[in-house]
């Protein structure tokens, strides 16, 4: 049922579904099927971004952009509008022109407890 149609029956505004309808998804008593739909679990295909779908392409196998585009039943021109934004973050790295994307590697910090006190002097 769309956002409208729930407006429409519930006799209710726009803020007031929405203040509803955050803790049914978090609870995941409804879930997302499009932008604006949404449905009971089970009853349709849960909504899963393009941003989503090109990191989980990408954590199997580095992937070029026709073949990303073909793996994720996307246009090329949508994909490589999701891949400026995960670049821009910095979860996708590309190697160059006509190079393959990559996830990024993650940074862990890691903090060395008492360093000066383990120093002789």
């Amino acid at each position: 049922m769309t956002i409208s149609d729930l407006c429409q029956s519930t006799c209710t505004a726009l803020d007031g579904i929405y203040q509803y309808i955050r803790p049914l998804l978090a609870n995941r008593r409804i879930i997302r099927s499009k932008i604006g739909v949404y449905a009971l679990p089970g009853a349709a295909p849960v909504f899963v971004t393009t941003d989503h779908a090109i990191i989980r392409a990408l954590r199997r196998r580095l992937m070029r952009l026709p073949a990303l585009a073909r793996h994720i039943k996307k246009p090329p021109t949508t994909v490589l509008s999701g891949l400026s934004r995960l670049k821009k973050v910095g979860t996708v790295k590309h190697g160059g022109w006509g190079a393959e994307y990559r996830l990024a590697r993650r940074v862990r910090m890691v903090r060395r407890v008492g360093s000066r006190a383990q120093q002789k002097t």
